[in-house]
């Protein structure tokens, strides 16, 4: 255990490692206007229409769209964008809500190591390669916000051991509400780890009374969550997709940390670098509560997270509709890992020069990704520059060719998230023009929903460089209208290969410009 003089000396080197990286880690926001991840920027643009079809009935979008008037999951983000609209510019919006999320995950983990053992928090420099992790290039950014309330929540039933007041209550209630409508993934881990707490704490104390009052409070703060859950269950496919998963293959994705890597080869070391340390530490805590004959309080954790590291195998990676969950369980498997690992009591030398190395780890991670941010952003740049040709309040559909890799200037992207695949939004928001591309609204757990037979997915999947060829006439005759405008992205020579898609869109329009590098073409209706 620390002296209370070197905690005081390790926490003060500790907060200015942390506030560091907090600046530090806001940088890659401002390389561009906007900062382009896979899905964002269709939240963004559909939280911009809301807002138009609310306080306009005559809204060009009224025509397409409808609004989902059924809370549900997945709304946070939304209904943030919705009210600040009304205000500020898009990109302004979005600025706000990156920045407020950058702070607020790194600042709740932080909260709740310090509820967890508040000379651990060394622990939570660990936190900073998660802001930018997978689940945010996907742009799932309900899902990310939800982690912040998870740990919020979480932080919150520790600091009052699971006991409220009215006044208390309310508040934890409203943390594990705002769990839930952020993503349900979050919310249902949120409701596992504080219930194997409540066990644990039952065998640890034995108090009948005080375990009646802490499970009451408990169930009184999920009620209201848990019963709209149940809803929005009934109202989504209950089909569940479990993928074939060797078991040498899961070993595998756990040991380079799939949850965090998206670059390749140039972050992969790092990743499995962070498993390397977590295993340490978990080794070393659990050799010297042998070693030492001690059991602490929340030493419960341990079995949640071996028995998690099992369940996981058998995760399924759809769910009532919703996709990429095993991606999102794999990444709480390294939170699971961070909370038991900050319970115990480490020495003084040791907390000291894990943090300065938390810190250099953190550092060197986010300049390797902040590079490839910027690169990004060059074809971001290059895509918008088409929306010029554009009028406001005409309709376009784009169509990705391939997950482009090789940008303009020779400069090289790497992973596979298709981080263009809804760039069309920037354009959509810029010019007040109608996007047919929006995968959200096919989906019941969004707030905007297509109107019958205007959704152009059914014709044209969203497959990124695999999309089919399929045919314009046909979605025209279904909707009612054909596109004023159709955008293709992609590599110069693989759009030029595209010849029966071409030929089709040939027959009924006409090439109106391109980008400056040919990466975007963009046609014109005859």
């Amino acid at each position: 255990m620390l002296k209370t003089s070197e905690y005081g000396e390790i926490e003060k080197q500790i907060n200015r490692l942390f506030y560091i990286l907090l600046v530090l880690h806001l940088v890659p926001l401002f390389f561009g206007k906007y900062f382009l991840t896979q899905d964002g920027p269709s939240h963004l643009k559909n939280a911009m229409m809301i807002k138009d079809m609310v306080l306009n009935v005559h809204s060009i979008y009224q025509s397409y769209f409808h609004i989902n008037t059924t809370p549900n999951p997945n709304w946070i983000v939304h209904l943030f964008y919705v009210v600040l609209l009304v205000f500020l510019p898009a990109f302004i919006v979005e600025k706000i809500f990156l920045i407020a999320f950058v702070l607020i995950l790194p600042l709740s983990f932080r909260y709740l190591v310090k509820q967890i053992n508040p000379q651990n928090t060394f622990i939570s420099l660990l936190i900073f390669p998660f802001i930018y992790s997978i689940a945010f290039y996907y742009g799932f950014f309900n899902f990310c916000i939800s982690i912040a309330f998870f740990f919020y929540g979480i932080g919150y039933w520790l600091k009052n051991d699971g006991l409220f007041n009215t006044r208390k209550q309310f508040v934890f209630l409203i943390l594990v509400s705002l769990t839930f409508f952020s993503h349900p993934v979050s919310f249902l881990m949120e409701g596992l780890v504080l219930g194997l707490l409540c066990i644990g704490f039952c065998f640890y104390e034995n108090k009948p009374g005080i375990i009646l009052k802490r499970l009451t409070s408990l169930l009184i703060g999920f009620a209201p969550a848990l019963a709209t859950f149940f809803l929005f269950l009934q109202k989504n496919s209950s089909e569940i997709n479990v993928p074939e998963y060797y078991f040498w293959q899961y070993v595998s994705d756990q040991v380079q940390n799939a949850a965090l890597s998206y670059l390749g080869y140039f972050d992969l070391p790092f990743c499995i670098l962070l498993t390397a340390i977590l295993l340490l530490f978990i080794g070393f805590s659990i050799f010297f509560r042998f070693r030492k004959k001690k059991v602490y309080r929340l030493d419960i954790l341990i079995v949640l997270f071996l028995i998690f590291g099992v369940l996981l195998y058998f995760a399924p990676d759809d769910f009532a509709g919703g996709s990429f969950i095993f991606m999102r369980l794999a990444l709480y498997s390294n939170i699971l890992a961070f909370l038991f690992i900050a319970i115990y009591p480490y020495p003084a030398k040791w907390a000291s020069i894990s943090g300065k190395c938390f810190f250099a780890y953190a550092l060197i991670f986010l300049v390797i990704r902040s590079y490839f941010f910027f690169i990004t952003d060059q074809g971001l740049n290059e895509y918008r520059s088409i929306g010029k040709y554009i009028p406001e309040g005409k309709t376009f559909l784009p169509l990705v060719v391939d997950n482009v890799h090789h940008l303009p200037g020779g400069l090289r992207r790497y992973g596979e998230v298709e981080v263009y695949l809804h760039a069309s939004s920037y354009i959509s928001i810029e010019r007040n023009a109608v996007c047919l591309e929006n995968y959200e609204a096919s989906y019941n757990y969004f707030p905007l929903h297509w109107k019958n037979n205007q959704n152009a997915s059914t014709f044209f999947p969203e497959n990124g460089d695999t999309l089919k060829d399929s045919s314009i006439a046909a979605f025209a005759n279904s909707s009612g209208h054909w596109p004023d405008y159709i955008l293709l992205w992609g590599e110069p020579d693989s759009i030029a290969q595209k010849h029966y898609l071409l030929s089709e869109i040939n027959r009924h329009y006409s090439l109106n410009a391109k980008s400056a590098n040919s990466y975007a073409w963009l046609y014109r209706k005859k």
